[in-house]
């Protein structure tokens, strides 16, 4: 796939001959002679430019670096410059606004192409972890913000991590407050006590299953005013990415009105069952 770079250069001579070279290297080039018509292209989106190329030095307006640092609080864009300049000042101003450094203009085809291609694979690299990021962050975000109790355990059976559902339930006032504590000490029993030997012993099958398989039970959930909710709970086992288990992962939904619903629409049809009393819907005319 040919790479569309913005070349920003104000000496004709010089920017026909980077122009062609670039050219024979594989690249498509649009070029520029003033900082001004840099900013103007890209406000076209359609241009759809991969890499910016540009010269330090270009003549009466403002320079490459001024105009680098406009660009670059609008668009994410790797910027490489190309400068004869060696001043330990410029060269400063330079890596102050661009993480992709810059090339002398005397420098070979060879060498501004292997720049460019590291520059490509940086940026890349960056939007990668730049997205991986915010996908963890707005996961994380849905997670805390869930009314479903959810929360990580490591092979120990101590909590990880936790979202503020757990901890409500839990009575305590943050999910920090729980880390590094097993449901025993997080509820102050007995390992051997019910219901945490069973949530307890979940765990622990949990860890034994495959990636992708789980366990789920309907269980009791004492809350820290003795009142008794029910949450139908779902564990797994959690793995790192490179496949070694790390843990279990749960989540719990309250099903408490569902299970109160279930449990009357039971007594009720006891109560008909067993009635003497014979009911027959007949038609009416």
């Amino acid at each position: 796939m040919h790479r569309n770079i913005l070349l920003v250069e104000d000496d004709t001579i010089v920017a026909i001959a980077k122009e062609r070279s670039l050219e024979k290297a594989g690249y498509n080039v649009i070029t520029v002679d003033s900082g001004l018509k840099a900013v103007n292209l890209l406000k076209n989106d359609e241009n759809n430019i991969d890499l910016i190329l540009m010269d330090v030095d270009l003549g009466s307006g403002p320079d490459g670096i001024d105009t680098a640092e406009e660009i670059l609080k609008k668009h994410n864009i790797p910027l490489v410059f190309l400068t004869s300049y060696t001043e330990k000042e410029i060269i400063q101003r330079i890596e102050k606004v661009s993480s992709y450094g810059y090339v002398p203009k005397s420098a070979e085809t060879a060498v501004l192409d292997a720049s460019i291609r590291i520059a490509l694979k940086l940026f890349n690299a960056y939007k990668g972890i730049s997205q991986r990021e915010k996908t963890i962050s707005a996961l994380a975000a849905i997670v805390e913000n869930s009314d479903n109790i959810i929360v990580h355990k490591d092979l120990n059976l101590r909590v990880v991590a936790a979202n503020s559902a757990f901890a409500k339930s839990s009575g305590y006032n943050y999910p920090d407050d729980l880390i590094g504590k097993t449901d025993a000490e997080i509820f102050d029993v007995s390992p051997e006590d019910e219901p945490v030997k069973t949530y307890m012993d979940d765990e622990k099958k949990a860890q034994k299953l495959a990636r992708g398989e789980f366990i789920s039970r309907d269980e009791p959930v004492i809350l820290p005013d003795k009142s008794v909710r029910y949450v139908h709970t779902k564990k797994f086992p959690v793995y790192a990415d490179d496949n070694v288990l790390i843990g279990t992962g749960n989540i719990s939904v309250d099903i408490t009105d569902r299970k109160l619903e279930s449990e009357e629409l039971k007594k009720l049809t006891r109560a008909i069952e067993q009635s003497p009393v014979s009911i027959v819907i007949s038609d009416i005319d």
